[in-house]
């Protein structure tokens, strides 16, 4: 019901990956679950004005298709391209590391979940 208040029924399934992610966190801070780069990034947008770990959410959401990615950002690819390279340069991130790309991944999940259960609070 925090997640998504207004809906009346719920399938666990729906919810299974927040669920889990949620509760296998337990009482740690996110600082010390998520991925580095995710907290660099939130950081240098909130100091630069940018939306450089918005970009990242995207281009991963769109299974890591550039051109896909700059549609749904409303950017041209070529400014896509500058900005997943200014986040290598700031996060030292490899997206081509599955392990990196999977832990990349949680942390966005989690770092949603948890601004989204701060704000029901």
């Amino acid at each position: 019901k925090r997640v998504d208040p207004s809906y009346w029924y719920y399938r666990f399934e729906d919810y299974a990956l927040i669920h889990v992610l949620a509760n296998g966190i337990g009482s740690t801070p996110l600082e010390h679950v998520i991925h580095p780069a995710v907290a660099c990034l939130a950081h240098y947008d909130e100091a630069n004005q940018t939306q450089l770990l918005h970009t990242l959410r995207m281009f991963m959401k769109c299974r890591y298709n550039a051109s896909a990615a700059a549609k749904c950002l409303f950017v041209a690819r070529s400014t896509l391209l500058n900005r997943l390279e200014r986040i290598a340069e700031l996060t030292g991130i490899d997206l081509d590391d599955f392990e990196e790309r999977t832990y990349l991944a949680m942390s966005l999940h989690v770092e949603q979940i948890g601004s989204v259960l701060a704000t029901k609070q």
